[in-house]
């Protein structure tokens, strides 16, 4: 009985049953074993996930291969030869094989001449 309250037959029938008295539940409803199943797919992603990322950070984490050889480019410039009267540069591009940080001339694979252009009458 709730206090404060004064006993009536109303509010002696809509007290709860004791626990004996109690009906029996029926087993999970479908709707349940769907949240339970789906609950199960969202941690097995998290846990790919997880998996995915420690993954990349390993790969970013190791130490790029010293072995290979630095593309290079190098510029020189040159007086009035030809092709270029007023003098221009040549841009070599290559690989440092020897890797003694210069561009040697076997290194060279490409070679671009820009010259400069005619003086005009500003000087």
């Amino acid at each position: 009985m709730i206090p404060f309250m004064q006993a009536s037959d109303d509010n002696e029938e809509q007290q709860p049953p004791f626990n004996d008295e109690r009906p029996e539940r029926d087993p999970a409803p479908p709707h349940h074993r769907h949240r339970r199943w789906w609950a199960v797919v969202q941690s097995l992603t998290l846990v790919a996930l997880l998996v995915l990322a420690a993954h990349h950070h390993a790969l970013l984490s190791e130490s790029p291969e010293d072995d290979a050889p630095v593309w290079l480019v190098q510029s020189e410039a040159f007086q009035s030869d030809p092709p270029c009267n007023e003098g221009g540069f040549r841009v070599h591009s290559g690989f440092d094989l020897d890797g003694n940080g210069a561009l040697d001339a076997e290194e060279r694979t490409d070679t671009t001449t820009l010259c400069h252009g005619l003086r005009g009458l500003s000087g």
